[in-house]
């Protein structure tokens, strides 16, 4: 993960993005990978990608505030404004600060 990471943050999305997925093929349960790669998607104007991935890391670890913040962002870039609203107060009600 660290080194998808790396890739992420240096830019390098194209790099990035099948570490990500070789991670998840091996332990699809990582949530803050999920997330990682729905960032990567949203980046990549790949919003429903992205909506799909955060989704998943949502239902795996639905106590994460920066998980519900950052599929608002998504969800708002969809047109859907009221789940977008309903998210960021989940994860407001996670982390008030």
């Amino acid at each position: 993960m660290q080194s998808c990471e790396a890739l992420h943050h240096s830019g390098r999305l194209e790099a990035a993005e099948p570490c990500y997925l070789r991670v998840l093929c091996g332990n699809p349960a990582l949530a803050d990978v999920w997330h990682a790669l729905g960032v990567l998607f949203f980046q990549t104007a790949r919003a429903r990608d992205a909506l799909v991935a955060m989704s998943r890391a949502v239902l795996l670890f639905p106590k994460h505030a920066l998980f519900f913040s950052n599929r608002a962002k998504v969800l708002r870039s969809l047109g859907d404004s009221t789940t977008a609203r309903g998210d960021l107060w989940r994860g407001l009600s996670i982390d008030p600060g």
